[in-house]
């Protein structure tokens, strides 16, 4: 099994995050993100925070697991926080 796919996603304050058949919806201050998740994945909100699990042992749902994982922790940190990029020119960061 994946090492990042058995870890929970928490879910900060002021973020809510639905499960709605095989779609998640996670609602912030930065705004709404929508995700759809294959039907071997099973997601779940738990005492604030998201668990993902596999439904089969296939190498596809293997292979994904991990990823919606991720991509899920992404929402929640983008709704939350939003997104910001440094650009890096040698060693002076501007």
């Amino acid at each position: 099994m994946s090492k990042i796919g058995k870890q929970p996603v928490l879910i900060p304050a002021g973020v809510t995050v639905e499960v709605s058949g095989h779609n998640v919806k996670v609602t912030g201050s930065k705004g709404v993100m929508e995700r759809h998740f294959p039907a071997e994945i099973s997601v779940e909100v738990k005492e604030g925070k998201v668990l993902v699990s596999t439904k089969g042992s296939g190498k596809y749902v293997m292979s994904i697991f991990g990823t919606i994982r991720a991509l899920i922790n992404n929402d929640v940190k983008g709704v939350s926080e939003g997104w910001s990029k440094k650009i890096g020119i040698g060693r002076n960061w501007v």
